[in-house]
């Protein structure tokens, strides 16, 4: 005979992943729009990707693989995820000292405006096997590129088929881009990229006003 309280844990986690698909399914519908639009949209116009209860579904349903929100290190090399539908246009709010990003929720975009900023997410791997969703800043805050941003994308057209390290310039602006002999072929998880960014940003989902970043940012209490 089953066990009451077995029966409950699992019907919870049915629900959950119905609830997840759910999810996944809207951020799929999202992210298809988003891809429609220009390069530059404004930021209080891109739909939000993710739903708000993300999170609960997440502490129930764990894809079981870390996924970093990150810059490609100084001393690995990296592929990027050629497939287009890896990648696409997100409103980050970026805490530089902190080298931390995080998604912020359509519905805060007007309050959190000026620290808003729109990234590439792409969808990098390192030949160690680690996945990680690399935040490429569009432009500068003028609307400008500069070297740094075009060595970026420069290393990003090469590891499409290459593996390639970026290390900064003994100038001190912009990166060397350098090629390795390597030729091996990267094994990329099988998720979807809305699990990648969905299991990414677990912890990393501004929805409340109260959030401590928000607090930080506005000066509040």
């Amino acid at each position: 005979m089953t066990d009451p309280e077995t029966n409950m844990h699992h019907h919870e986690g049915q629900d959950a992943r119905i609830r997840l698909q759910k999810s996944l399914e809207s951020l799929k519908s999202s992210m298809a729009d988003l891809n429609g639009k220009q390069r530059q949209p404004n930021p209080q116009e891109i739909p939000q990707p993710i739903s708000q209860d993300y999170r609960k579904l997440l502490t129930t349903l764990v894809f079981g693989i870390p996924i970093e929100i990150r810059s490609p290190r100084p001393q690995e090399f990296f592929r990027r995820r050629p497939d287009p539908s890896y990648s696409t246009t997100m409103p980050l709010i970026q805490l530089r000292e902190e080298k931390k990003y995080y998604l912020v929720d359509k519905t805060l975009h007007e309050n959190l405006k000026l620290d808003l900023q729109l990234f590439d997410l792409v969808t990098c791997i390192n030949h160690s096997g680690n996945v990680f969703l690399w935040p490429v800043r569009l432009s500068d805050r003028r609307g400008q590129q500069d070297p740094w941003l075009m060595g970026m994308k420069q290393a990003l057209s090469k590891a499409e088929d290459q593996w390639v390290r970026m290390v900064r310039k003994s100038s001190g602006t912009g990166y060397e881009i350098r090629v390795s002999e390597l030729d091996d072929q990267p094994e990329w998880p099988d998720m979807s990229y809305e699990e990648l960014v969905i299991t990414a940003f677990h912890d990393y989902y501004i929805n409340d006003l109260n959030h401590h970043v928000v607090k930080a940012l506005l000066g509040r209490k």
